[in-house]
């Protein structure tokens, strides 16, 4: 008991510790959708659409928004104007998100043209809205890790992905698959939106200073190459692969755990 305990006041009380369990917890809940929808006997063609949005996703968004919550990571500790730094940094993901959302849609339209004209077109390009939003609410779990908001962090983290989960599972079992799953996923990200906007701008809104915007992206930059170079190329890489001379591979099998970021 002793043992587990000690596990669990470093998660609460360790910002690593803490980051690790939230970044495992979200594999974790990914991996286990796929299951569960498995396990429930959704057809494999359904699973394989789902499991597809999720790695173009993965695909497109890894290396940009990774290269912003290092940086913010990095110059946290080096300004006195932290909220500034915060909200600064988010204006840069959101003017980042249309580029990114629409690099989805080509992805889409290019690669899988069945898609994208077929049956499942509506919620098929509707996830373009989810790429927008989500990429964005990520941020809320580094905000809380810079704050030290620790056990807010977990909970908030486990909260979420379980209701991922929860959202994907239902949409399949009681509504309409696909759409209903895009549909719900529409929403909770919004919920996370809503809630990072608050926790961010709640007190005081700085006005971003030209400079100052400039320097976050210049040092947010290299990271961002980097990134891209360390984990966006494999990630599109084994999705080029797979579109053009393995389907119906789903992704989650063809690379390996890594494809769900």
């Amino acid at each position: 008991m002793s043992n587990k305990s000690a596990s669990l006041s470093a998660i609460f009380n360790n910002g690593t510790s803490a980051l690790q369990f939230v970044q495992l917890f979200r594999f974790a809940s990914l991996l286990l959708t796929g299951v569960v929808l498995a396990q429930m006997g959704v057809a494999s063609n359904l699973i394989g659409i789902y499991e597809t949005l999720i790695f173009i996703s993965s695909a497109v968004s890894f290396f940009w928004l990774n290269g912003f919550m290092q940086n913010m990571l990095i110059q946290y500790a080096k300004t006195d104007n932290k909220k500034a730094l915060m909200q600064n940094t988010f204006w840069w993901l959101m003017l980042f998100r249309l580029p990114i959302t629409l690099l989805y849609l080509a992805f889409i339209f290019i690669l899988y043209p069945d898609l994208a004209t077929g049956e499942y077109r509506q919620p098929i390009l509707l996830f373009g809205i989810v790429i927008f939003i989500a990429g964005t609410a990520v941020m809320m779990e580094y905000v809380l890790l810079l704050e030290q908001r620790l056990t807010w962090l977990v909970w908030y983290s486990v909260l979420h992905y379980t209701a991922h989960v929860a959202a994907v599972a239902a949409a399949f079992a009681w509504g309409n698959g696909i759409a209903d799953c895009v549909y719900w996923l529409i929403g909770l990200n919004l919920l996370r939106f809503a809630l990072l906007v608050s926790v961010v701008f709640g007190k005081k809104i700085y006005k971003p200073k030209k400079q100052v915007f400039y320097n976050l992206m210049a040092g947010a930059s290299p990271l961002i190459i980097a990134a891209l170079f360390s984990g966006s190329v494999e990630y599109i890489s084994g999705f080029l692969y797979r579109a053009l001379w393995a389907k119906p591979i789903l992704p989650f099998t063809a690379t390996g755990p890594k494809s769900c970021h």
